[in-house]
């Protein structure tokens, strides 16, 4: 097989994803015909190999093809992506049972190690303050308190001083900045950055008209605490593109603690029981998801505060049906709830990467339906010539 475009005499690069034809990031086959291309990252060009050559790799780029959870195809043509980034193109009749999910389990352990030795190190540092108590107790110097005493004063002085160094790293990260809002899209009609602070609280939503996606953020007052940042001066929605992008960067800090492989399953399931990533992300805009309560928020329905407040006017709700509808919507919370809300926000960040990797391959797809056509005339030309006269599909 030759390495370089036939057409413009580019590199193809190379793939790991099959062994038996590792030319090109970019690979399309027909299993049908028996045909297998290396597609020119710079010319777009079609680069049919040699007969000899193919039929090893097309059923191995077949059993890629299946194996892979994130495809979109159409009645004659689909795109892969594989794990390597190589993609392949397929063609022929589409699949059925299409559900697919971005797997990255490997991320969310790794920020599951971050996370556990963030803990670890609050409690290193609880523990020396302790420690310190202890010494300092049954020295000579103290004479007061002594035994018993010196390990209980030890053990509240290693609870306050884990909790200061809990709230230093939550206010670190209150202070992250998300997003930037332009002068169209702020409340204040000037530019803003959003911070995380001012996303705790925020809620997804759909247009009554459209159907639209929506994030809606309620406004919320300053508090007074220095370690707090400033409260977002007004109510905030963003919709379709603008929410999508928005609630990408806000569930990594969500599910910033990572998650065990087994909760990464759990909300595969999740994802995949709604058939679709648009479909999830539809179904917790209809309950108006909640994805992670402001700190120091009640949880439960019983008790109203500024946040509930605000919101239920946001979104027009009756002094009469607050009650109700405060039961409703604690219930849908993302970071609540402990597993389950966990599993859905899982679920959310996945469907989201899910949607906007599926939407780029859609737009791959129409180009590459286009040099399907050109590139299989030619190949049929091909084959007839190196089989003597007889077209492949005539032989096979």
């Amino acid at each position: 097989m030759y390495r370089h475009c036939i057409y413009c005499s580019a590199d193809l690069g190379a793939n790991d994803a099959l062994e038996g034809f590792p030319v090109g990031r970019r690979v399309a086959f027909d299993g049908e015909r028996g045909r297998l291309w290396a597609v020119c990252a710079r010319c777009s060009r079609w680069n049919l190999a040699p007969i000899e050559e193919r039929w090893e790799a097309v059923e191995a780029a077949e059993r890629a093809f299946r194996g892979t959870r994130l495809r979109v195809q159409r009645e004659n043509i689909g795109v892969a992506r594989l794990r390597d980034g190589t993609r392949l193109v397929r063609i022929g009749s589409a699949l059925a049972g299409e559900v697919a999910a971005w797997r990255y389990g490997g991320e969310l352990a790794r920020r599951r190690r971050r996370h556990l030795a963030r803990g670890h190190v609050s409690m290193a540092a609880g523990g020396a303050a302790a420690a310190g108590a202890v010494l300092l107790a049954l020295s000579p110097l103290s004479g007061i308190v002594t035994g018993f005493g010196a390990f209980w004063a030890a053990g509240e002085l290693y609870r306050k001083v884990e909790g200061w160094a809990d709230r230093l790293m939550a206010a670190r990260a209150d202070r992250e900045p998300v997003h930037r809002l332009g002068h169209r899209d702020s409340p204040t009609h000037a530019p803003l950055v959003l911070l995380r602070a001012h996303l705790r609280g925020a809620y997804l939503a759909a247009d009554e008209g459209t159907g639209e996606l929506l994030v809606r953020v309620p406004a919320l007052a300053a508090t007074g605490d220095p370690l707090e940042p400033a409260a977002l001066p007004a109510p905030l929605t963003l919709r379709g593109a603008r929410a999508r992008m928005l609630l990408g960067r806000v569930m990594v800090g969500v599910n910033a603690a990572g998650a065990t492989p087994r909760v990464v399953e759990h909300a595969l399931d999740e994802l995949a029981g709604a058939g679709s990533a648009d479909a999830y992300l539809a179904r917790l805009a209809e309950q108006h998801t909640t994805l992670e309560l402001p700190r120091g928020t009640a949880p439960r329905p019983h008790r109203w505060d500024l946040y509930w407040t605000r919101r239920a006017d946001m979104e027009g709700i009756p002094p009469a049906e607050r009650d109700a509808w405060l039961a409703r919507t604690v219930s849908g919370r993302i970071a609540g709830e402990a597993y389950g809300g966990l599993v859905r926000g899982l679920a959310l960040e996945v469907a989201l990467h899910e949607a906007e990797e599926r939407r780029a391959l859609e737009g791959e797809l129409t180009l590459l339906e286009s040099a399907w056509k050109e590139a299989e005339a030619l190949a049929s030309i091909a084959d007839r010539l190196a089989l003597g006269g007889a077209s492949s599909d005539e032989r096979g």
